[in-house]
C-alpha cells in the first residue's frame, strides 16, 4: 500500500487560538483553510498563517503525532484556545 507522505501543520486563528492538522496536499489544505472551505473550525475563524510543523511518513505515524501536538498545545494554551487531532469540537471553540 502507498502512503503519500504527510505534513502537520498549525493554522494561527483570530483571538490566540490555534488548529492543528494533517495533509498530503499542503497547497490545496493551505486554500481550502483561507477560502473557508476548510475545517469546521477554519471556516469559523479565519487563519491569519498557518506553519508547517512536521511531516510523517506512515498514517499510524502521522495520526500519533497530531494528536501528540495538539495535546501539549492544549496543555500549553489551554483547551479553549486549540484543536486538531481528536480534539474537533467547533460548537465550544
Amino acid at each position: 500500500m502507498y502512503f503519500k507522505r504527510q505534513k502537520i501543520y498549525v493554522a494561527y486563528l483570530p483571538f490566540g487560538k490555534k488548529y492543528i492538522g494533517r495533509t498530503n496536499n499542503f497547497q490545496r489544505r493551505f486554500r481550502e483553510h483561507f477560502s473557508h472551505k476548510g475545517s469546521k473550525i477554519t471556516q469559523k475563524y479565519k487563519p491569519r498563517y498557518i506553519k508547517i510543523i512536521g511531516n510523517c511518513f506512515n498514517e499510524r505515524n502521522c495520526k500519533f503525532k497530531e494528536h501528540r501536538i495538539t495535546n501539549k498545545m492544549i496543555d500549553k494554551y489551554g483547551y479553549d484556545h486549540v484543536r486538531g487531532g481528536g480534539h474537533t469540537n467547533s460548537n465550544s471553540f
